[in-house]
């Protein structure tokens, strides 16, 4: 085989191009926002997930939040939480007066291991399940629902990382429990520069997030053109000509002087508790976002596609690597492609030497919050949290570079075996 030749490949690729961002610029500073698009890209996400009802927020936790509102939850009720996920969904849980509690992940898939999950509805009794999908990996949809569903707990569904879980035939994720929330911000699979969808079959529950939805204030043109100036600024930040220039030779450096800035995935997230839910939470989404949304959401299925194939190809050719979704690969999307060993440091610093970047998850482990109180009993999440490092995997990777990532797990692989 020739020598592959490769400078660096970045650890994430933005779903969107550069030119989608300079347009976007355009069209918020020129034009007017148009509401219609609102209209027309709900009605478009309802029917893409197959629901009676899609109503748009800024953001997930905002979704959330008026969710937990128009379920009526009561203080003092009990939430299942995935231990893994951004803090602002337990911000939102809190500011509600809900207890939230952990069930433990299966490492196989990144979601709740369904023994733990039972043993812990038999204890704990929750009203409650914020059912996440992490990574995009399918998991034992079949036991998970079994356990929720015979329990009487509602389910509420985080497909955020899983959009278009399921088979060619018989997509699932969306349409899954009572309600379910989606996150398009910065390098989701659908990225509308934020925002936040809740779809559901439950027309009371629709309406009741339409009339919360009606007394939020439309955003500024400024606040929506600062998400996407930084939306831009990422973007070429990782776009090859200047990652190789760039980015990467600072990443490298930092790495050398034992800084973390960019250990993590989009960078270190506060963990400090907050005293109130923010403000700049509280908007609707913009009619330019949802034109955006509206503009992507056909390119879907092809991105995802492209991103599975390629998880797949490295899954049938890495064999001694554990790889989160590696005996889920037929409903799984791969919105990232993790893996797990405890020799974590060594093995990103011997892709780093080889130009491969890689990171950490953002996401928090808040099952293990000691300014919040909580100490949750999930070890598998501790060590997904711990030992999980996300290599490259993403749409836009070349056959060089893939074939190249290909070569360089191998060639880690033969050391570790020879040492």
């Amino acid at each position: 085989m020739a020598k592959i030749r490769i400078k660096s490949i970045g650890r994430a690729r933005f779903s969107h191009s550069l030119t989608d961002d300079l347009k976007m610029i355009i069209r918020t500073l020129t034009t007017n926002d148009n509401p219609h698009s609102v209209i027309e890209f709900e009605k478009q996400f309802a029917t893409y997930t197959g629901r009676e009802k899609c109503v748009s927020f800024s953001m997930a936790r905002t979704s959330l939040y008026f969710v937990l509102r128009g379920l009526d939850a009561q203080a003092g009720e009990k939430i299942l939480m995935p231990p893994i996920t951004i803090k602002a969904l337990l911000d939102v849980v809190l500011d509600a007066k809900l207890i939230p509690i952990f069930a433990d992940l299966n490492l196989l898939t990144g979601c709740f291991d369904a023994d733990d999950l039972m043993s812990v509805i038999e204890r704990e009794k929750p009203a409650y399940c914020l059912l996440t999908y992490l990574y995009g990996i399918s998991p034992d949809m079949e036991a998970i629902s079994k356990v929720l569903s015979e329990n009487n707990v509602t389910i509420i569904e985080d497909f955020s990382q899983g959009l278009n879980l399921g088979s060619d035939s018989e997509i699932w994720s969306g349409r899954v429990g009572k309600v379910s929330i989606y996150s398009a911000s910065n390098i989701k699979t659908l990225d509308s520069y934020g925002g936040g969808f809740a779809v559901t079959d439950d027309l009371a529950l629709a309406n009741k997030l339409r009339d919360f939805q009606s007394k939020l204030k439309s955003p500024k043109k400024s606040q929506v053109l600062k998400k996407v100036l930084a939306s831009f600024i990422k973007n070429f930040a990782s776009s090859p000509v200047c990652f190789n220039l760039v980015t990467f030779p600072i990443i490298r450096l930092f790495s050398l002087l034992r800084l973390n800035n960019f250990d993590r995935f989009v960078g270190n997230r506060s963990i400090q508790p907050i005293q109130e839910l923010p403000e700049a939470w509280f908007y609707r989404l913009s009619g330019h976002q949802a034109g955006a949304a509206l503009r992507y959401l056909p390119f879907v299925r092809g991105i995802e596609k492209a991103r599975k194939s390629y998880a797949e190809f490295i899954i049938s050719e890495i064999q001694d690597l554990t790889i989160v979704g590696r005996q889920r690969t037929n409903e799984s999307v791969f919105w990232q492609l993790i893996v797990i060993l405890d020799a974590h440091e060594e093995f990103r610093i011997f892709l780093r030497q080889r130009g491969i970047d890689s990171a950490y998850s953002s996401l928090i482990n808040i099952s293990k919050l000691p300014r919040y109180g909580i100490d949750g009993v999930t070890p598998n999440a501790e060590r997904l949290y711990n030992c999980g490092v996300y290599i490259p995997c993403y749409a836009a990777l070349s056959i060089r570079e893939k074939n190249y990532i290909s070569k360089v797990l191998r060639e880690y692989l033969k050391r570790s075996h020879a040492a």
